[in-house]
């Protein structure tokens, strides 16, 4: 509030929850935002933290994360050594140029290879490439309506993502990511604020508003990523919604996967059979996370008043955690009846 009160020239940081819940507390959980420090800890510059004896530990900088010697900051993060009182974070200056991208991608293309593509596109572009989404078709049709009328997406991959930074530099990437594309796209569409709002006044035109032009079906789409990597919310890139009601039981699986074509096609591969022999759908993506690794997200949604779905559900549960393991993947959360998976692994320190 304060920062959109003041105009400050920085983006509002907010989680992946979206805009209004703790900041420090998805920072102490090492949690993912649709900002530009999408992994959220890496914004953490100094704690100020309550001891189990009463006493008060400070870090050593307010403006160099890492102090000198061994790095004491992290042992608070995850755990209950102490109460953590303040937190400074970093801001990130708002982008002078904020470009969405919108890209399906062709049927036979395997996912493999669009993950390839999107480490050379990280590993090129640096901080300009801001966040993607890498989303199967299940998945993005619990995202938006207009995404689930048939006649407009067919394709099983799609993704979703912003560039940002100085205008020369975000066209220039922008290119850049086109052409990066062009051999396994089906449609890419690239889009500013102000390509959004000549189109948004274009579609009120009497001679053109009833032709269904795929960008102005999409333009909602469109414009939920660029408001999202300007601060303004989830950026369409945040956690699978469910529309019937009648299913309250729930249980996300989020595990950390290397941004590996190898891997994460094997990985995905083996989860959707797994989802497959428990009847349980798989709306997945993979959400960019750090320079290395991406989030794999699944929501396992079920009914819990009927005892067999939720048996079935915690079974598939089970059977994806020990597929990470597996695949030297970590699982970013665990929920309570998970717990003992997390406690039992002699890796963990």
């Amino acid at each position: 509030d304060f920062l959109f009160e003041n105009k400050a020239p920085f983006v509002s940081p907010y989680t992946g929850a979206g805009p209004t819940t703790s900041l420090v507390g998805n920072l102490l959980e090492k949690g993912r935002s649709s900002a530009p420090y999408v992994d959220r800890f890496s914004s953490l510059v100094s704690l100020k933290v309550l001891l189990a004896d009463g006493s008060i530990y400070e870090s050593p900088s307010s403006f160099f994360k890492w102090g000198v010697g061994p790095y004491v900051d992290g042992l608070f993060v995850q755990s209950n050594l102490g109460i953590v009182l303040e937190a400074t974070l970093l801001l990130s200056p708002k982008s002078t140029e904020t470009m969405g991208f919108y890209v399906s991608i062709k049927p036979d293309v395997p996912l493999g290879v669009i993950i390839d593509l999107v480490r050379e596109c990280q590993q090129r572009l640096g901080s300009v490439f801001v966040s993607v989404s890498i989303q199967n078709i299940e998945r993005a049709n619990t995202r938006s309506e207009v995404l689930h009328a048939n006649q407009y997406v067919h394709n099983e991959w799609l993704l979703l993502g912003t560039l940002g930074g100085e205008p020369l530099v975000v066209r220039a990437a922008g290119n850049f990511f086109k052409k990066s594309f062009k051999r396994v796209a089906d449609r890419q569409f690239l889009f500013t604020r102000i390509k959004l709002d000549f189109i948004r006044a274009v579609g009120r035109l009497p001679f053109l508003s009833a032709r269904p032009y795929l960008f102005q079906r999409l333009e909602p789409v469109f414009r939920s990523i660029i408001y999202g990597a300007e601060g303004q919310g989830d950026g369409g890139l945040g956690f699978l919604s469910h529309n019937n009601t009648n299913y309250a039981g729930l249980l996300f699986v989020p595990i950390i996967v290397p941004t590996s074509g190898d891997v994460v096609s094997r990985f995905a591969a083996e989860a959707n059979v797994i989802c497959d022999k428990y009847e349980i759908p798989f709306p997945v993506s993979f959400l960019s996370f750090t320079p290395t690794s991406l989030l794999f997200s699944l929501l396992i949604v079920f009914d819990p008043k009927l005892v067999h779905e939720k048996e079935k559900a915690h079974q598939c549960y089970a059977e994806l955690v020990e597929l990470a393991e597996k695949n030297g993947c970590l699982l970013y959360r665990a929920s309570t009846s998970a717990m003992s998976t997390v406690r039992n692994n002699h890796k963990n320190f």
